[in-house]
């Protein structure tokens, strides 16, 4: 049984992605409830060092759109740069759509398949 670098990647961005909007959704509804803007949640960092909850969405959509993409020999989607608000947040996460993961699948499929890439294919015990 084989397991390629599309196995490996894009089933990972897809559900990590989802729920970083399903984390978006449960802020907006908390301060909601609460009575505060949910900047305060996206902006916010636990520690001087680290990264707010927006620029980690920024983050991971940089790595998920520009490395599928690559590996595809695609070229990289257009995405919103901003991320101060949880639509903001959302739009940018939008373009992996349900056609542009197909598109990466097909892409890769043959090219994994390939003896000349043979060594992205890796082995799995049992």
């Amino acid at each position: 049984m084989s397991f390629s670098i599309y196995q490996a990647s894009a089933p990972v961005y897809v559900k990590l992605l989802a729920g970083q909007v399903g984390m978006i959704e449960k802020a907006v509804a908390d301060a909601e409830t609460r009575k505060f803007s949910p900047k305060i949640l996206f902006t916010g960092r636990l520690i001087p060092e680290m990264w707010s909850f927006s620029e980690q969405v920024k983050a991971t959509t940089n790595h998920a759109y520009r490395g599928t993409a690559r590996l595809a020999g695609l070229s990289i989607p257009e995405i919103p740069d901003a991320v101060g608000t949880a639509a903001e947040m959302k739009a940018r996460i939008a373009p992996l759509s349900p056609s542009y993961k197909a598109l990466i699948k097909f892409r890769w499929m043959p090219a994994m398949t390939a003896k000349s890439l043979s060594r992205w294919a890796v082995k799995q015990p049992g």
